[in-house]
């Protein structure tokens, strides 16, 4: 089972080079996460580097980003109150993404060398779906150096560019800021091209003339289901008439399960989400058990993911099962297309074999309602229908949280002069009054405006009262594109501050400055040169001890904070913490190990001990001790002694 953030990991061999996404919502401590894994370069790397790995759609209503705070994306701009009107809520998570040998997007479409991913999701690229709700999601891959091609993920691959084609309409950004997208777009479309033909993809969008619930519809068939297992983090809200829930009642006619018998079918609903689910069951529903999620991981209390499972029960075991995942939850707004005001959903789903999601045709119930985050039966489960989340199915349209794009697209680096200048790249082509460079404070106009140092590709202006980060584009591609290092090395502050930014409520900035130790003091006693040699012996030992001793205690300190709420930490969490810091050390500086591998002490084992290594038992305790072992032997400390 893997992270959230995991599903941006590159293929052994390769590093991320373009991602982009949609999603409701999203915040800037996943997006470093993910960043990190999917470029396998730091925040301040990234910075740096100054490529453009991600680029991020979310829906009209969401907030704006501080795409500083986790360099490589940019959230582009929605296209204003016009455009959205049509829009109830872009709700459709999904993320398209292309891995090379190097960081850097080829300049044309060539295949070689690439692997490309699409994820769907049920959560929002945030900390809260990657840590605190239970989610779903599905990935394939596609590898454009196998003979033989797999058709099926090529299919779904196709049918979500034809999807970010069209969603992107609804954004101002200028084109050279899409062009890595276009690129990677035009890559699926010539692979495409080479195949005689694909088959129907299993993904589907609402960017089609069907409602989520139809598709899912035409992709069940073929199956005769005498059981079935759905969920949502929400339903329909109440409407005061009497009765099934339309949603639920469409669901048993279109998926032919009006026939399945009471024991065979399943509801798992939230206590606090459960909508008109809540009004119609007076918490004993009629013709169906009702179940509350369950986490048989990490324990967590609300589901957030939405799904549908329809399969053939035999005896014990149930298969030739088909299972919907997606955004759309199982209320009228996620399936039917229904809205308030005039426009509806953007969604987006996928339907899998059982086989696809569990690796075997049949399987257990027992083992079933493990994978799809179902307790046990609760005949007095006491739900409700309130809902106070904001992914709910019917969010406002809340004409206020509507804003126009800033009327200024882009900065355009060129050199004017023999100097550095910025030209304003404007949304409608007229420069716009009012519109203030922040640092300068003067109005921009016609006239091109003085560079000064942009490291992180960005330049802020002020406009209607409210800050915009403007990206800079340069005549060689986005920002600085570079290469990727060969080697990413991180030094010992670095690699704290990603685990802070992995830890802390506070995303931690970067420490880009001066790495080295201490000047050396000056010598006014006008003492021998041995003497001052001396010193710097000492201090040099002193810095290696305190670097040292500063890794192993942040490291046990964060497992201490990291499970501190934990009623029981099994081997699942300590496997995702072992991951965090090994995906950290892995680009350790070379150098920095080689000089603590010169105290000839054991700093490491230390954290197997009560009070260093994470408040666990049993199997999980023993993980993480032959973890520590194991980091001891790598780097050949085990043959000193132990603090």
């Amino acid at each position: 089972m893997k992270t959230l953030s995991q599903l941006f990991t590159p293929p052994e061999g390769y590093v991320g080079q373009i991602c982009v996404a949609s999603a409701l919502s999203a915040d800037v401590r996943f997006l470093d996460s993910m960043l990190t894994e999917f470029t396998r370069m730091s925040n301040s790397k990234r910075r740096s580097c100054g490529n453009v790995s991600l680029l991020l759609m979310l829906d009209a209503k969401s907030a704006r980003l501080d795409m500083d705070a986790a360099s490589g994306f940019i959230q582009l701009q929605p296209n204003g109150r016009k455009r959205w009107d049509k829009i109830a809520c872009m709700h459709a998570k999904v993320a398209l993404m292309q891995f090379g040998k190097t960081n850097t997007v080829p300049s044309k479409s060539k295949t070689k060398d690439l692997i490309w991913r699409l994820v769907i999701c049920t959560g929002n690229w945030t900390e809260a779906s990657a840590i605190h709700q239970m989610e779903m999601a599905w990935a394939t891959d596609y590898d454009c150096n196998v003979k033989s091609k797999d058709r099926k993920s090529l299919s779904d691959m196709v049918c979500i560019v034809d999807f970010l084609r069209k969603l992107q309409r609804n954004y101002a950004i200028d084109e050279r800021i899409w062009a890595p997208a276009e690129i990677l777009f035009k890559g699926i479309d010539a692979s495409a091209a080479e195949v005689s033909s694909l088959p129907p993809s299993r993904v589907f969008t609402t960017f089609s003339d069907e409602t989520m619930l139809e598709s899912i519809a035409q992709r069940f068939r073929g199956i005769k289901p005498n059981y079935v297992i759905a969920g949502s983090g929400f339903f329909e809200q109440d409407d005061g008439k009497k009765g099934k829930p339309e949603t639920i009642e469409k669901i048993e006619q279109k998926l032919k399960l009006t026939n399945v018998h009471k024991s065979d079918r399943h509801l798992v609903a939230n206590q606090d989400t459960a909508g008109k689910v809540a009004v119609w069951s007076g918490n004993c529903l009629r013709d169906w058990n009702l179940h509350k999620p369950s986490d048989p991981i990490a324990q967590r209390t609300f589901m957030h993911a939405k799904y549908i499972y329809a399969g053939v029960k035999k005896r014990t075991t149930i298969g030739d099962g088909r299972l919907y995942l997606g955004s759309g939850n199982l209320s009228m707004t996620g399936l039917l297309g229904y809205a308030c005001g005039k426009g509806k959903n953007i969604e987006a789903g996928v339907v899998i074999t059982q086989s696809d999601f569990s690796g075997v045709k049949r399987t257990s119930q027992e083992a079933l309602f493990k994978t799809l985050l179902c307790g046990s039966d609760e005949p007095s489960y006491e739900i409700k229908p309130v809902d106070e989340n904001a992914d709910g199915p019917d969010l406002e349209d809340n004409g206020a949280c509507y804003k126009d794009p800033c009327p200024l697209l882009a900065f355009e680096l060129i050199l004017k002069e023999d100097r550095h200048v910025l030209r304003p790249v404007w949304l409608d082509d007229d420069p716009v009054k009012g519109l203030v460079l922040k640092r300068t404070g003067e109005e921009l106009g016609k006239r091109d405006v003085a560079t000064m140092s942009i490291p992180s590709g960005h330049d802020t202006v002020l406009w209607k009262g409210e800050s915009y980060q403007i990206p800079v584009i340069v005549l060689d591609g986005m920002f600085t594109r570079l290469s990727a290092p060969t080697e990413t090395e991180l030094s010992l502050e670095e690699l704290l501050s990603q685990l802070e930014s992995s830890m802390n409520e506070k995303d931690s900035g970067d420490d880009d400055g001066d790495d080295e130790g201490p000047d050396e003091p000056d010598d006014p006693d006008g003492k021998g040169k041995n003497s001052g040699y001396a010193n710097r012996l000492l201090e040099e030992k002193s810095y290696k001890y305190q670097s040292a001793m500063t890794l192993v205690e942040t490291i046990a300190e964060y497992s201490q904070v990291r499970f501190e709420k934990y009623e029981d930490v099994i081997e699942e969490d300590v496997m995702d913490w072992i991951s965090m810091i090994e995906s950290k050390l892995r680009n350790l500086s070379k150098e920095l190990i080689a000089t603590w591998q010169s105290l000839e002490v054991d700093f490491i084992s230390v954290l197997a001990k009560d009070n260093f290594a994470p408040p666990c038992k049993g199997k999980a305790r023993t993980l993480w001790n032959n973890y520590i072992e194991n980091w001891c032997r790598k780097w050949h400390l085990d043959k000193y002694e132990a603090l």
